[in-house]
């Protein structure tokens, strides 16, 4: 008896109806999930041209929806070594289908389909990850239009951001399937062929298959029957083990079983929040999910009142009262600089101390507790749209008001947290008084297509200066800063007065984007009255005189707003349900994981409920309070929401002046002052201790089951030494840091505004700190990579780097040698800075892995052409850790950074390294220390360039320009790579 598989309709991605076994000729759905197994070929590097085919792809498995068991196909590439029947339809579905008893064949037509020439069948596939199956399943002419449609996306698309996603614009509006010139006979009746693609790796954000299923409530039998080394080594498995390979196969086809859980879980959220009314399915996307629950907070809020009959629907109150400070409207004004408000400024990220390389000491990292949640709770919501001061984008004639011109007619409208602007430094001005406060942009060329989404995506091509431009932090510039309340409490209460008069007079409003005091209402009522009575009206004259012809604008667009504590209208209620169920729970996790997304949300381009003016008080409010820990603590580097800093050496008030406070300009490079002996402040103990000690301390883990070394407190003052038990350690430096950057800095909201906590509980400052660990040693480099370390217990970062092993060569007699399987470059190399910075052996080439995704493949098609590799194959790249980032150092202007840059890309280009090899003594050892000492030191000294004013009697020693010792073994590995995949490269020193 055949199956009953195909539905007549659906709701979303829900099938409410009683399948049926034959569609009978009627347009159908077929939603079915589809895993595949694979495995990578090994080949020999140095024969690498010989070896061009990069994987094989052993089986599918495949389950309709509707059925409880799954079936497995061997792919042709395995048909000499195959288990299972091998599909040979072109598309293992219909193999499938053919299985279950039907009469099924599929062909390809070369003449256009009409719409509606056919009935269709809707194959919906289900699966995790769609990218590693999508060119799996498919053989033949199949394959070749599935690849076709990926590579030129046109009025048909395949799609790689969060989720693969499949979709057309045929019929002159989008629809999320792509329909094909394929006829499917099924049953003696003719269906054209459309596939829709229902990718679940991002309905939890970055989440495994088994997270997911996990997190949704679902519980896989079978996901650890094999190790990782197994996992990697599956055409083995299919082999020897069969039956485990089985299970395991078919247990990766629970994807819309674990939607359905999903969903049930986030009604109950939904119930809890009191938003039961305004249900919606979960999306795909963790973003779209959270998008919908703030959405429907906010129509909760106008429905409690009468005038929602006057003709509102839910989509007009969204778009009246959210989308005029959203990113996606901001951005299209690229004609003035109203566009410029579009960017989310995210958090600091800044190595306070380039030249402290390695630390011996009692070292704590700790960070601002829940630092974006508490930013949130902080947080109005304005309902209304905000005024706007815009000028015509690049006109030399634009009058800029000075920032203290702004204050003096603006002030009173400014309403903390409900305002930004963008300031510059006028042309060829460079300050007098350094400041290391103000974050500066230089946007991307074209702002219309700028990523404003705050989150990564997961796909690397998202994320570079062309499409969100270049964030840094200039001492004597500012290019398009973001400023807030917070930064005009900087500037009154830390900057001196000679740099508050700088700032006030030489930075320029270029742009600013507020909600008026003036406008604000008192109810949602008064709100929509006020729009709905608004009498205003926009005008334009032109005013014609010989030379001196005027345009003239005025807009009376309604500005009235309306202001909701983000905190009392969802996230509290978030923190507080989350906490009635046990921690690891499945609700648990999606309260959190809700929580965390919120912020996303409000910043990210996708969503009509963002609001860039919210994301960016948010984040601004972040980096000041971590200003505050940089400069108060003397940390080392500061990375979004906290930094690590030696106990015995934070930062005092000088007491040789009357007013020895640390001020703006004084805490900027207080490190280099402390290296050349100038007067500095005071560096003593938290807390008034004479000297504070670690006491290590072995702990177990219950929720990772292992033991490990955590660290106590020994507090010594006077005669007196008091030992703190890890709890008791935890809570003197939470109170301590905070006392501590009280006392140093008056009169700013972010460590004085009285607040509540999530549970009402009055509290001094907007945040509050959490100790994360104390180590005994560490090592920096960069802007956030580190090395902490207690008893060699290491707790390692290095941004693009991953931990795991990799294998390096080297090159005898033209070929690729292997040094070692075991290499990890990051470990390694940060290790040898805390071991001894002045004696540091030169990183190897490895080979580093990634999976190709579908943007990386269409964009760099030039070079994946002649490859056969493809969208969810895992290729290869040669790889060689460069000692020296120009990211660790803090640069005076673009215009130096720009320099310095320029000169330092020229060296890797053509010899594998920059300053690297100035620094090397004759066994090759790199003096890591010295490097970044005169780096450091020119750049502080305002120089254009590394070799900038050397002096010529010592310009062998800089001109002696030598190729990083394993550039040859680099070059060699790039070519045989480029052999095996087939392209070309060019060498570094060409």
């Amino acid at each position: 008896m055949i199956p009953s598989i195909f539905y007549r309709t659906k709701q979303d991605y829900l099938y409410p109806d009683t399948p049926v076994a034959d569609p009978a000729g009627q347009s159908a759905f077929l939603p079915i999930e589809i895993d595949t197994e694979f495995f990578h070929l090994d080949y020999d590097i140095n024969q690498a041209g010989q070896f061009k085919r990069v994987q094989k792809t052993l089986t599918n498995q495949l389950r309709a929806i509707a059925l409880s068991d799954g079936l497995i196909f061997a792919h042709p590439d395995i048909s000499d070594i195959a288990q299972h029947p091998v599909f040979s339809s072109g598309f293992s579905v219909v193999d499938y289908l053919i299985a279950l008893g039907h009469n099924a064949s599929l062909k390809r037509v070369n003449s256009p389909i009409g719409r509606d020439e056919y009935p269709m069948l809707m194959i919906n596939l289900y699966s995790f990850y769609a990218v590693a199956e999508l060119f799996r399943i498919f053989t033949g002419v199949f394959l070749d239009d599935i690849r076709d449609i990926t590579l030129h996306p046109g009025k048909q698309s395949i799609d790689q951001g969060r989720r693969t996603i499949a979709s057309n614009t045929l019929h002159k509006q989008y629809n999320p399937w792509i329909e094909l010139p394929w006829i499917l006979t099924l049953n003696n009746y003719d269906y054209q062929v459309g596939i829709s693609l229902f990718d679940t790796c991002a309905v939890h954000g970055n989440s495994s298959y088994k997270d997911f299923c996990t997190n949704s409530g679902f519980k896989l039998d079978y996901k650890d029957l094999f190790t990782e080394a197994e996992k990697a080594d599956m055409c083995r498995m299919y082999i020897e083990r069969l039956i485990h390979f089985n299970f395991y196969g078919l247990g990766d086809l629970w994807n819309y079983k674990a939607l359905l859980m999903n969903a049930e879980n986030f009604k109950l959220i939904y119930k809890s929040l009191g938003l039961e009314n305004y249900f919606t399915l979960p999306r795909l996307t963790i973003g779209a999910t959270v998008a919908n629950m703030i959405s429907a907070s906010i129509l909760k809020m106008f429905a409690h009142h009468s005038f929602i009959e006057t003709g509102y629907t839910k989509s007009g109150i969204i778009k009246e009262f959210c989308s005029y400070s959203t990113a996606s409207w901001l951005k299209k004004k690229t004609t003035t600089t109203a566009c410029y408000n579009s960017k989310v400024d995210g958090g600091r990220c800044r190595n306070n101390r380039p030249t402290d390389v390695r630390i011996n000491g009692v070292i704590c990292d700790t960070d601002i507790s829940g630092c974006y949640g508490e930013g949130l709770r902080a947080q109005l919501y304005p309902l209304g749209k905000p005024a706007v001061l815009e000028y015509p984008i690049d006109s030399p004639i634009n009058d800029y008001k000075t920032l203290r011109q702004f204050l003096k007619k603006y002030a009173q409208e400014l309403i903390p947290g409900l305002w930004q602007a963008r300031v510059s430094t006028r042309e060829g001005y460079v300050l007098k008084y350094p400041q290391d406060f103000i974050v500066s942009w230089i946007p991307p060329k074209d702002i219309s297509k700028m990523i404003t989404d705050i989150d990564k995506p997961g796909s690397d091509e998202w994320w570079n200066e062309d499409n969100v431009g270049l964030t840094k932090i200039f001492t004597n510039q500012v290019n398009l800063g973001l400023i807030q309340h917070d930064f005009v409490q900087w500037l009154d209460e830390i900057a001196t007065s000679r740099q508050r008069k700088e700032l006030l007079d030489n930075l320029l409003v270029v742009t600013a984007l507020f909600y008026p005091k003036s406008e604000r209402v008192d109810s949602i009522e008064n709100l929509v009255k006020c729009h709905q009575t608004h009498a205003g009206k926009n005008t334009a004259t032109i005013k014609a005189q010989k030379r001196k012809t005027t345009e003239i604008m005025t807009r009376q667009e309604c500005h009235a707003w309306y202001g909701v504590n983000i905190g009392e209208m969802l996230v509290n209620l978030l923190l507080i349900e989350r906490k009635k169920h046990p921690k690891e729970s499945t609700l648990n996790l999606l309260y959190k994981l809700c929580i965390n997304t919120t912020y996303g949300d409000l910043v990210s381009q996708f969503f009509k409920i963002s609001n860039v003016c919210v994301g960016n008080n948010i984040t601004a409010r972040a980096r000041a309070l971590a200003w505050y820990m940089e400069k108060g603590l003397h940390g080392f580097q500061t990375i979004t929401d906290g930094c690590a800093f030696d106990l015995n050496k934070v930062m005092f008030p000088r007491r040789d002046r009357e007013n020895g406070k640390i001020t703006g300009e004084g805490a900027v490079a207080v490190y280099a002052k402390v290296d050349e002996g100038l007067k500095n402040y005071p560096r003593k103990p938290l807390g008034g201790m004479d000297y504070i000690d670690i006491l290590p301390l072995k702990t177990h883990n219950k929720q990772k089951q292992k033991e490990e070394w955590k660290g106590a407190l020994v507090l010594y003052q006077g005669e007196k030494s008091t030992i703190l038990s890890l709890k008791e350690t935890q809570n003197w430096l939470n109170t301590k840091v905070a006392e501590h950057l009280r006392n140093l800095f008056p009169n700013v909201d972010v460590l004085h505004h009285p607040t509540k906590d999530v549970y009402g509980n009055q509290r001094i400052g907007q945040f509050e700190f959490e100790a994360k660990g104390i180590y005994n040693s560490a090592a920096f480099h960069g802007t956030a990579n580190y090395v902490l370390s207690i008893e060699n217990q290491d707790k390692v970062r290095m941004r693009s780097y991953t931990p795991r092993e990799h294998t390096s060569f080297e090159v005898a007699a033209d070929d690729l040698q292997v040094l070692r399987e075991d290499y990890h470059p990051s470990n390694e190399f940060l290790a040898m800075l805390q071991e001894n910075p002045l004696k540091v052996k030169r990183s190897e080439v490895y080979i580093n892995t990634r999976i190709l995704k579908i943007r990386d493949w269409r964009r760099n098609y030039t070079s994946w052409q002649y490859s056969q590799a493809f969208p969810g194959c895992t290729v290869e790249n040669a790889a060689l850790l460069r000692e020296l980032s120009l990211s660790q150092f803090t640069f005076q202007t673009h215009e130096q950074y720009k320099a310095w840059s320029k000169e330092f890309d020229i060296l890797r280009r053509r010899y594998g390294q920059s300053y690297e090899m100035f620094f090397v003594d004759d066994e090759e050892y790199l003096d890591y220390q010295q490097l970044v000492n005169e780096v450091d030191a020119a750049i502080r000294a305002g120089k254009m360039s590394f070799l900038d004013g050397v002096d010529k009697r010592k310009a062998h020693i800089y001109r002696d320009y030598k190729p990083h010792p394993q550039l040859p073994a680099l070059e060699t590995a790039q070519s045989r790579l480029a052999e095996r995949y087939g392209y070309t490269v060019e060498k570094a020193n060409e």
